[in-house]
């Protein structure tokens, strides 16, 4: 295990990987095939600067992403978010795929706000993978060659047409995760009065970058410029969960994560969640999971939180 959880930026993962390729180094398309036991990877959990799309062709490809296991099979994608705790583990035989992933630092310099051109709401946070048709897989694989051809391409604007070709497969991207959003009845009614998701959408944003310091209601109410009261209702109201459910849900999953895949301490652990004591962050741990932080990392599940 390593001290800390790992931070990757895309030219890392590249070369973590054995990536050599003519592409920018703030982009990545990885297409693979594995057809036998020596060919199977599994990467250590890491966090990159970068927003990835893995999708599925054939076989089987298991995500973790902050601590929950989700399984693609073929036709399926997954978005992994900027920041998110990760590992790809390819060890099916006969599984194919590709790897899409664009680094935050890119995304600036074509001026796209990830917050806007990815469905924040909370499906992403229930579950990132979406269903491919055969005709989405077809545009992606359309997209990507395209890429790579104008990498290829001696032209005084051919940066500016690789952005461009990004820009639009990020926007097809999140035309297909709305639409299967849309496809859950309760998620489609919650989204019906788009004040309140984006409120919840903000609420969300928020609650990723700061739930590690920010415990209490009062912290995102005073941000959003709403009272703990209000926001407290218009969460539940939008979601169904509380703020605290989020917070907490948050905070478990990120615990989770660095028990088990870091070679971090207990007390480490309790101190960089901003808990102040130990003994306070095991007691938290324990009534939400129903075992204690030592014996989780042991390999003790417990329960899942019901979100």
């Amino acid at each position: 295990m390593n001290e800390n959880i790992n931070y990757f930026s895309l030219a890392d993962v590249k070369r973590h990987m054995g990536i050599e390729d003519d592409l920018n180094k703030n982009i990545l398309i990885y297409d693979f095939n594995v057809t036998d036991s020596t060919q199977r990877s599994q990467y250590n959990p890491g966090r990159a600067n970068a927003i990835g799309i893995v999708i599925c062709h054939n076989g089987e490809i298991s995500i973790n992403i902050n601590a929950q296991k989700f399984t693609l099979t073929s036709g399926m994608a997954a978005m992994i978010l900027p920041n998110c705790i990760y590992n790809v583990d390819i060890t099916t035989m006969s599984t194919q795929g590709t790897i899409f992933a664009v680094s935050t630092d890119l995304m600036k310099d074509m001026h796209i706000n990830i917050e806007q051109i990815v469905p924040m709401g909370m499906h992403l946070f229930h579950n990132p993978c979406f269903h491919l048709s055969d005709k989405d897989i077809a545009l992606y694989k359309h997209y990507m060659d395209m890429i790579r051809e104008v990498s290829h391409v001696s032209h005084s604007h051919s940066q500016q047409m690789t952005l461009g070709i990004i820009s639009s497969l990020l926007a097809f991207t999140s035309e297909v995760m709305e639409y299967e959003v849309n496809s859950f009845p309760a998620e489609k009614s919650s989204r019906h009065n788009n004040r309140n998701m984006r409120l919840f959408e903000d609420f969300m944003n928020l609650l990723t970058k700061n739930f590690r310091e920010e415990h209490q209601i009062g912290f995102y109410a005073d941000k959003l410029c709403l009272t703990p009261k209000y926001l407290s209702l218009l969460i539940k109201q939008t979601s169904g969960r509380s703020v605290s459910d989020w917070i907490d849900h948050c905070m478990i999953m990120e615990a989770k994560t660095l028990l088990r895949h870091s070679d971090m301490s207990i007390q480490q652990i309790a101190y960089t969640l901003h808990f102040p004591t130990p003994s306070f962050f095991g007691t938290y741990f324990k009534r939400h999971t129903g075992v204690t932080p030592g014996d989780f990392r042991q390999g003790s599940e417990g329960r899942n939180m019901s979100l």
